[in-house]
């Protein structure tokens, strides 16, 4: 099988609440069609600004897993609001490049088409693992959207180099542009239910976000073996930099109680002495083979 369903079809399953496919090694796309949208194979798995107008709606889609399609380069090209998800897995489906759910443009000069407000509102568990050829995630905008998000895991992604992309520059990876300038800064993504956040074995990692992020109940926190990863976006507003760093608000990451970094050999400095001063409930911190590391706790005041 290569094909699941037409996106016709697709569109149609308005009563759907959980679809699952594991395991068919042949499958190149779930939502295939005639038209041109959703057309597996090659290198036409870029979503354009045009091809993005055609949306499917699936209300009652709680739950999407996806596992062991090797051959799975696509989903589905078109938009697709699920305002009622709440489970997404994806694993070892190491040619998909992107997520129609959540990534707008991959690898394109084009604008994201801006998804309507409340798309994937209800998102609270984010699984990804083995999807080799992805390069990012989402954009900064969708990851806005996930006000519900619970718990984000993305382990075991060779190619993956950012969490999350924007169109406007705030976001790219790639090269030296990793750093956190006070006017980047003021950009910011608020998750207010984020708990976990978990990235492993993302060697071609070099960053998350750039935009300032506000995650007022996050618990867990474990970065492992992301060797290219020069900074946490969550905590350290500067590096190899003399500018002032950006003052995050009072409260953030207070609610942090276990924080693992392992095997980021590239980063220098952990955070700030202000992001530091804000972890009152910090009960764990393990920092393990960082050949970098030179420092935990940086200040742009020469403290640290």
């Amino acid at each position: 099988m290569k094909q699941l369903f037409t996106m016709q079809l697709l569109q149609n399953l308005q009563n759907l609440e959980e679809l699952r496919v594991e395991d068919c090694e042949g499958l190149e796309e779930i939502a295939a069609d005639g038209s041109g949208v959703g057309q597996g194979g090659g290198e036409g798995i870029q979503l354009t600004s045009s091809e993005a107008t055609a949306t499917v709606v699936l209300p009652n889609l709680r739950k999407l897993h996806l596992r062991g399609l090797p051959q799975l380069k696509n989903i589905c090209k078109a938009a697709m609001i699920c305002e009622s998800i709440r489970s997404n897995n994806i694993a070892n489906c190491r040619n998909l490049k992107r997520l129609p759910l959540f990534l707008s443009t991959i690898d394109g000069e084009s604008e994201p088409y801006l998804l309507p407000a409340g798309t994937f509102s209800s998102l609270r568990e984010l699984w990804i693992s083995g999807c080799h050829n992805m390069k990012q995630l989402f954009t900064v905008q969708l990851l806005q959207n996930l006000q519900n998000l619970e718990i984000l895991e993305v382990n075991d992604c060779e190619g993956l180099e950012e969490i999350a992309a924007d169109g406007n520059g705030v976001g790219q990876g790639g090269g030296e542009g990793i750093q956190l300038t006070s006017s980047e800064a003021t950009a910011t993504v608020v998750l207010p239910n984020l708990r976990k956040l978990h990235l492993r074995g993302l060697p071609q990692l070099k960053n998350i976000c750039k935009a300032a992020m506000i995650c007022e109940t996050i618990r867990s926190n474990n970065i492992a073996n992301c060797r290219n990863l020069k900074r946490l976006p969550l905590f350290l507003s500067t590096i190899d930099g003399e500018s002032e760093p950006y003052l995050l608000p009072a409260g953030t990451f207070s609610s942090l109680r276990k924080l693992w970094i392992s095997g980021c050999h590239n980063m220098k400095q952990l955070f700030t002495v202000q992001p530091l001063q804000n972890l009152q409930n910090l009960e764990i911190l393990e920092v393990n083979d960082c050949e970098g590391l030179e420092e935990i706790a940086v200040d742009g005041n020469g403290v640290g």
